[in-house]
């Protein structure tokens, strides 16, 4: 393990890192491979030389015996680094080739988490759309507009309708939580919209004859559309979609909300690729429906390329083939496989990255979809790169050998000529040319060590860069489901059941909501109803916690001052795991606090974040809290006891948004460490908790 290696490396304050270290480690390569004619030069002037000292010595009858052993070991001399000059040629060859590879290798991460991170999105939306379908003023408002059609009723007549505009408010107000749709409407049984989140010029249109009406209100299913231009709205959207019923479980409605498509140009904006680089969302026929500024957007098509024919396939992989241009690329690949309750459209996301080296080499590599094969295809690729690297360290120590020799034997030629006299004046110049050649050998020596030792450097900052970058979208994921928790609470307190729950009448419908809610969403432990006094009025899953008093919890105090609030993670005795508490106050109608609603978030979600990203094998995945003590650790230990504050990799995350260190790990033995390291962002209006993800691999010592 070199110097070099343990010092600190607080690396690379931009979302490229990765991208930029395999291109220099190309470069790196692409320079050595430059410098082999320098040592073909010198090869082919050893020849010569070796050929005249053998000439000379068949000549000088005195000095025959001593002029010839200078020419043979000459000769051997340009023989052994002939072998050796070989010998690098195929070892800088394998290494482009492992190069290569773990381009499309890292690639093909970017697409299966630009996927996943879409798929958990939308996973989200899915979720949304059936809550709101419930809530009291959608199905009242659906329930007093029955029949009632745009041929016999005008648009300014539904907007006059108090259940219209009580509908349409509580769709502004959700939309405005969540900040991610373009809007929501309500269709009535006739296919007409009668409320609207984002004004009122839409309400009255029959959509009676679209696809958003007829497979949800004929099949009383949810529906999700693939990304569209909307005609109503002017702009691509998902449409989801979700049945309105009544109390008898009939149809009465259609709830009609519209992702805001910029929210997926937003993941695919802030992915780790260098400019050059393009990524693609297709839908199941190929078709793009996302890329970088939206290029080519539902107009343009991947079925040219191997990458793009084989993620419609359902393939994972990667390839490296000919982009549309005719320039060599690296192509990663991934389907989707959905999330949770979502099933996902058979979307896929390719990755092309241009290759800064020329090769003819094509490629096509399947990669399983499961993250035990994703972090062995990593782990390979980066092993490869180690390895080769050191096959070609130990060729250059061996030429520094023979250059060491070649010195030696310039002096011995030198002082061959000087015995011989004027017998040897011809030798002497042979012996000047022996010198001459030696100076260029550690020329040339000085050069391949410079080159080596930047590729070495290279290689290591490939390997270890993607600890940072992975440690960034490990972070991310984790903000945005944070976020979604944080809007959910807020869109909880305003059900009308939740505002009545003081009236006694109405105490089985908050429980029934809150068990609804629970079982929908899938993310919690609980969901929770406290009065003004504190006291636990109802609870989705733990009844025997009803009664209980929790006005002493500070959560429960600022709440009750109008905060919605988000706690640290900690340990719950209630539910006897770790947790974390979302909070909003439920209002009366005059705006009054009249109680508080709280869910016990639950955290194996964000395990599970954590335990999903593609690193390699062999790394730990570390979440800590702003104290840099331990959240969430691989296998469950340690956490709000371990602290990590002490490492560089933490001290570094105050100063810049991600990267990596190489230090010694006290809570490893003392063992030297590569550390990637990212702190939260926070997303759209949810700040985050000053949170930051740790991913620590072992460096093994040689």
């Amino acid at each position: 393990m070199s110097a070099a290696l343990k010092l600190d490396h607080e690396s690379i304050n931009n979302e490229n890192s990765t991208s930029k270290s395999e291109r220099t480690l190309l470069s790196s390569i692409f320079e050595m491979q430059g410098s082999l004619q320098m040592m073909r030069d010198i090869i082919h002037k050893a020849n010569f030389i070796a050929l005249n000292a053998a000439i000379e010595a068949a000549r000088t009858q005195s000095q025959s015996e001593n002029f010839t052993l200078v020419a043979d070991q000459v000769r051997r001399q340009a023989e052994r680094t002939d072998a050796l000059s070989k010998g690098l040629e195929k070892d800088i060859q394998t290494l482009s080739t492992f190069a290569l590879r773990a381009r499309a290798v890292n690639l093909t991460d970017i697409a299966h988490d630009v996927i996943d991170k879409v798929d958990r999105n939308l996973f989200e939306r899915n979720c949304d759309m059936q809550a709101w379908a419930g809530f009291g003023e959608i199905v009242n408002c659906a329930q007093d507009t029955l029949n009632l059609q745009s041929a016999n009723c005008s648009g300014a007549d539904f907007r006059q309708r108090s259940s219209v505009i009580a509908a349409s408010e509580k769709l502004g107000s959700l939309v405005n939580i969540y900040q991610v749709y373009a809007d929501s409407f309500l269709l009535n049984n006739a296919g007409v919209i009668v409320a609207a989140a984002k004004g009122t010029a839409h309400i009255g249109a029959d959509l009676s004859r679209s696809e958003v009406f007829s497979r949800v209100y004929e099949t009383g299913k949810i529906w999700v559309s693939d990304m569209c231009l909307n005609p109503l709205l002017g702009i691509v959207t998902v449409s989801y979609n979700a049945p309105i019923k009544s109390i008898e479980g009939k149809v009465i409605g259609v709830i009609n909300n519209h992702f805001c498509w910029t929210m997926v140009q937003d993941i695919l904006e802030k992915m780790p690729l260098s400019q050059q680089s393009k990524l693609y969302i297709l839908n199941s026929e190929g078709t793009v429906i996302g890329s970088l500024k939206g290029r080519g957007q539902l107009q343009d098509h991947l079925h040219w390329s191997e990458a793009g024919s084989q993620s419609i396939e359902g393939k994972s992989g990667y390839t490296i083939e000919s982009s549309r241009n005719g320039r060599m690329s690296a192509f990663g690949f991934g389907q989707t496989y959905g999330f949770g309750a979502y099933a996902g459209k058979g979307w896929s996301a390719v990755v092309s990255s241009p290759l800064e080296i020329q090769t003819t080499q094509f490629l096509t590599e399947e990669v399983n979809r499961d993250n035990e094969t994703k972090k062995n295809a990593s782990t390979l690729a980066n092993e490869n790169l180690r390895r080769q690297s050191e096959e070609i360290q130990k060729r250059v120590s061996s030429i520094n050998s023979i250059n060491n020799e070649t010195n030696m034997l310039a002096v011995n030629a030198a002082i061959q000529a000087g015995v011989a006299g004027a017998e040897g004046e011809a030798f002497s110049v042979i012996a000047s040319e022996i010198g001459q050649l030696a100076k260029q050998s550690e020329e040339f020596v000085n050069v391949i060590n410079v080159l080596t030792k930047d590729l070495g450097e290279s290689v290591r900052n490939t390997i270890y860069q993607r600890l940072g970058d992975a440690a960034f979208d490990c972070m991310d994921k984790i903000d945005r489901n944070l976020f979604e928790r944080f809007c959910d609470i807020q869109a909880f307190a305003g059900f009308s059941e939740i505002a009545h729950f003081r009236e006694a009448t109405h105490n089985k419908d908050v429980l029934d909501l809150l068990r609804r809610l629970h079982e929908l969403y899938e993310v919690y432990h609980d969901v929770m109803l406290l009065d003004l006094e504190g006291h636990i009025v109802a609870s989705a899953v733990h009844r025997e916690l009803i009664g209980q008093n929790q006005a002493d919890r500070s959560w429960f105090r600022d709440c009750v001052t109008g905060n919605v609030i988000v706690t640290d993670l900690y340990h719950s005795k209630s539910i006897n795991d770790y947790t974390v508490t979302f909070a909003a106050p439920v209002k009366s109608a005059e705006g009054t606090t009249i109680g508080v609603i709280t869910t016990r978030f639950n955290c194996q979600v964000i395990y599970d974040i954590m335990a999903s990203t593609i690193v390699g094998k062999g790394t730990e995945v570390f979440l800590l809290n702003s104290k840099g003590i331990v959240i969430g650790s691989p296998h469950g230990d340690g956490i709000l006891e371990r602290q990590c504050n002490g490492l560089k990799a933490f001290r570094a995350i105050q100063k810049q948004a991600f990267g990596y260190t190489i230090e010694n790990d006290p809570n490893l033995d003392n063992q030297l460490c590569a550390i990637g390291y990212a702190r939260t962002h926070g997303y759209l209006n949810y700040l985050g908790k000053n949170w930051s993800v740790l991913i620590r691999s072992a460096i093994l010592e040689e």
